[in-house]
C-alpha cells in the first residue's frame, strides 16, 4: 500500500515504522497511573560525604535545593573585594552548612547531650570547633579549601545543578562557525 504525505510525496509501507502496540489495557488505566505519578512528590535522595582530612567523619546532606534558595546564597556570597565580585569559598561553605543534616563519626550519627543530631547549626558542634560562625565551622572541619569546593560541588550536582555534560546534549550544527 502506498500513502501520500502532506507534501504529496509517496510513502512506501516498508519505510514507515510500525506504531507502538504496547500491552492492551482497559481504557483510562494509563491516564489513572499517570495521574497518580503526578501526585507523587519528587525529591532528591540525600548524600553522605566523608571529610577527606578526617576519614572517620562523614556528613549527610539534604540535596533538595530550590532555585530561589540557591540564588539567595549566591547573593549572600557577593564580595566586591574579590576580582569577580563573588566569594566562591563563602558560597561553598554556605551550601555545606545549610544542607548538612547530621554528622557521622565512625558511621554512627553524632548527637548532642539532648539527643539532637549534630550539624553546623547545633551549638555543641560550634562549641567543639571553637568558631564564631558556621562558615568558620565548615572551614575548620574541612581544613582545606579545595575539599570544601569539592563537597559543595557534589551537593549541587546531586541537587541537579552542575550537570554540564548532561545539559550540553548535541551541538546544533547551524550554530557552528
Amino acid at each position: 500500500m502506498v500513502d501520500y504525505d502532506v507534501t504529496g510525496g509517496k510513502h512506501d509501507d516498508a519505510l514507515i515504522p510500525d506504531k507502538p502496540t504496547g500491552t492492551p489495557t482497559k481504557p483510562g488505566a494509563a491516564l489513572d497511573s499517570l495521574r497518580a505519578e503526578f501526585e507523587r512528590e519528587v525529591r532528591n535522595s540525600p548524600i553522605t560525604l566523608t571529610v577527606p582530612a578526617r576519614p572517620h567523619i562523614a556528613l549527610t546532606f539534604d540535596t533538595n535545593i530550590p532555585a530561589n534558595t540557591l540564588q539567595a546564597w549566591r547573593k549572600a556570597s557577593r564580595d566586591k573585594s574579590m576580582p569577580d565580585g563573588f566569594d566562591s569559598l563563602k558560597f561553598s561553605c554556605i551550601v555545606i552548612a545549610n544542607k548538612c543534616t547530621h554528622v557521622l563519626f565512625h558511621g554512627d550519627i553524632a548527637t548532642d547531650e539532648k539527643g539532637t543530631d549534630l550539624n553546623f547549626y547545633n551549638d555543641a558542634m560550634m562549641d567543639m570547633l571553637k568558631v564564631p560562625s558556621v562558615i568558620n565551622a565548615v572551614q575548620k572541619l574541612y581544613g582545606v579549601d579545595g575539599a570544601i569546593f569539592v563537597a559543595a560541588d557534589a551537593i549541587l550536582t546531586a541537587a541537579g545543578y552542575n550537570n554540564e555534560e548532561e545539559q550540553q546534549g548535541e551541538l546544533d550544527p547551524t550554530l557552528l562557525t
